[in-house]
């Protein structure tokens, strides 16, 4: 779980380093990754606080879930400055502002098992068995509102690549993962639509293909990578065990 948090942060800074244009809209996702950014260099979450509060004040259906998204980046950037408490209760917020949306979509699904997950590095004991059964339920819940999101089938390999043998993972990650690199990561082009998913999925995709020593297989999805996402920090990371 520790390098899942790692793996995100990296990836959020780098593709907040790696714009070269703004938008006349900058979607909202790209906007928090910003803050986040932010955060490190004012040394205080108080970009992030911000955004959040400018995004209570939306009238728009999809308030409640970046509101959930700026609290887990808030969390982020806490854990990284050693400020575990903060990040827990960050994280937790983001997960009750999830769990009390009405008429859930599948999208608030994926980013509620997303979140959950993780929460996990936070847990122990039945209490992070029990969070590890509500990821892979909201994972499903998420595949079954809408088959066709990248997101959801990220969540449920990304959950199968992280649970151990012992507990049955590692049996399903393979095909979830290629799904959701099949898919678009935002099939409906909007400031507001969440678009992130792919590059992770790719990013796990390799690292099943080298665990499993299958170099082959590996680079087949690092050469995709490096053409869906050419300026990812991936590339970079694998570049000495793709030469």
């Amino acid at each position: 779980m520790k390098k899942l948090t790692l793996s995100l942060l990296i990836s959020c800074l780098s593709s907040i380093l790696l714009a070269v244009s703004t938008p006349p809209i900058l979607p909202i996702q790209e906007r928090i990754g910003k803050g986040l950014y932010a955060c490190f260099t004012a040394q205080s979450a108080e970009p992030l606080a911000s955004l959040y509060t400018e995004l209570e004040k939306q009238h728009t259906p999809l308030a409640s879930y970046w509101m959930a998204y700026t609290k887990f980046y808030e969390a982020i950037y806490d854990l990284k400055t050693q400020k575990v408490d903060l990040a827990k209760n960050c994280i937790q917020q983001a997960i009750t502002l999830l769990e009390n949306t009405k008429n859930k979509t599948s999208e608030d699904y994926a980013l509620l098992a997303y979140i959950q997950s993780f929460s996990l590095q936070f847990k122990t004991g039945m209490e992070a068995g029990k969070t590890s059964s509500e990821v892979a339920a909201n994972g499903q819940k998420a595949l079954q509102l809408d088959s066709t999101n990248l997101r959801a089938w990220y969540i449920v390999g990304s959950h199968d690549f992280y649970l151990p043998a012992t507990y049955g993972g590692g049996q399903k990650a393979e095909s979830y993962l290629k799904k959701a690199i099949e898919l678009s990561p935002q099939p409906v082009t909007n400031p507001w639509f969440p678009s992130w998913g792919k590059e992770e999925a790719y990013d796990l995709l390799i690292r099943f293909y080298l665990n499993k020593e299958k170099t082959a297989e590996a680079r087949k999805y690092y050469e995709a990578l490096k053409a869906s996402y050419p300026e990812s920090y991936l590339i970079v990371q694998y570049a000495e065990k793709f030469k």
